[in-house]
């Protein structure tokens, strides 16, 4: 690829959270080869019907992706330039900067820069851990941000880094197994298996209501899910029935599958794997679309994604956990093995939140799928998972 490529990279976005584990932003990683020019910068400073108007976060490595001149944009979206300090000093960058501010896009500086920040620079991202944290509180404190503490590895790091005043989180310490569980929602997970399992074998809607009655809490929760502004019902459902009618079994099997990761954590927060397995299975689903397949095929996909990371939540081996839910072969082995179309494109979705875009190239060649469409694919799939990560 030449240093012009704008819209053909296989860029990777991964979620920030904030101190709350909500969806805040999208971290975008284009590829290093790619210069942000103006048709690229337009369509990532859309919103495409995201109603929450997500912040982008583009993390750009040299100057030679910055825009060749100053470029003429409108950003529907806050959008952030994640600069190295280096990047900001640079002379020969500052009126294309320049240009760029004017017209909305804000500047952060990535780690901790080796002076003040500017009045132009008002927010940083910087690595958290023990070591460097402490000697930038009082600049937390200082400056406007939004901060973002990056490559957040556990969470306890996440805890130190809440404490420390940061407003933004980026890292996996979502997938790490150190997170404690409340007993209760252990239950009402097992429960959530049990009524996934009923409702793929088309149970009786009285046995699926005799266990939804049975676990206060995941009736709780329901109600709240089928009555929250996503699902945008003309009447409140006050019933377990109500909603099983109402619904259809396609639709409560989708919102029983993205309850397993709703609920509160020990410490009070929301699970940040609500998001992550919401995002996952909405570009499951929209890679199906890409693809042509039609409903059916659509929502096997979207379980795939929703599916996929049941051992992180249960801490259990995957392969013991989808047992009793006697799901289809291809399914399975998409899950267990990452084989057949469904597993390729699961591991293209698993390579959309990593940092290196070899594997997601390569996955995505082998679908056929181009970059733009998964670009757009990617944007309404954080979108959608922002969307249900601070409503249930």
């Amino acid at each position: 690829m030449s240093p012009t490529t704008t819209l053909s990279f296989p860029s990777t976005i991964a979620p920030v959270l904030d101190a709350n584990n909500r969806w805040a932003a999208m971290r975008v990683f284009p590829a290093s080869e790619t210069r942000l020019d103006g048709d690229l910068l337009q369509q990532l400073g859309a919103n495409d019907g995201d109603t929450q108007k997500l912040p982008l976060l583009i993390e750009l490595d040299s100057i030679e992706q910055l825009p060749g001149e100053p470029v003429s944009v409108r950003f529907n979206r806050p959008l952030y330039l994640v600069l190295s300090p280096a990047m900001l000093a640079a002379h020969a960058v500052h009126d294309r900067l320049t240009s760029l501010r004017n017209q909305g896009a804000r500047l952060m500086a990535r780690d901790l820069p080796p002076f003040a920040l500017s009045s132009e620079v008002s927010s940083f991202a910087t690595d958290c851990n023990a070591a460097n944290v402490g000697g930038i509180e009082s600049l937390l404190g200082q400056t406007a941000g939004p901060h973002m503490a990056s490559r957040v590895d556990s969470h306890a790091a996440h805890r130190h880094c809440v404490g420390a005043g940061f407003n933004w989180f980026s890292g996996d310490w979502a997938l790490r197994n150190d997170a404690e569980q409340p007993a209760q929602k252990t239950t009402t997970r097992s429960n959530l298996l049990n009524l996934l399992a009923l409702v793929a074998t088309d149970a009786d809607s009285h046995q699926i209501e005799a266990l939804l009655k049975r676990d206060p809490n995941l009736s709780y929760q329901l109600l709240k899910l089928v009555n929250s502004v996503s699902f945008s019902l003309t009447h409140r459902i006050d019933s377990f029935s109500q909603a099983i009618t109402i619904l259809g079994r396609r639709q409560l099997q989708r919102w029983l599958q993205l309850l397993m990761y709703a609920g509160e954590h020990a410490d009070g927060l929301v699970s940040p794997l609500l998001g992550l397995a919401a995002m996952r299975a909405a570009l499951m689903e929209e890679l199906a679309a890409i693809l042509g397949r039609n409903q059916h095929e659509q929502d096997r996909a979207y379980m795939v994604g929703m599916f996929s990371l049941l051992d992180v939540l249960f801490k259990a081996p995957l392969d013991s956990l989808l047992a009793p839910l006697n799901l289809e072969e291809d399914i399975a082995k998409a899950l267990l093995k990452h084989t057949g179309t469904l597993g390729k494109m699961l591991e293209v979705v698993v390579a959309s939140t990593a940092a290196s875009g070899a594997v997601l190239a390569e996955r995505l060649a082998e679908l056929n799928i181009s970059a733009e469409a998964y670009l757009a694919a990617q944007l309404r799939a954080h979108a959608w998972a922002a969307e249900v990560s601070r409503e249930i």
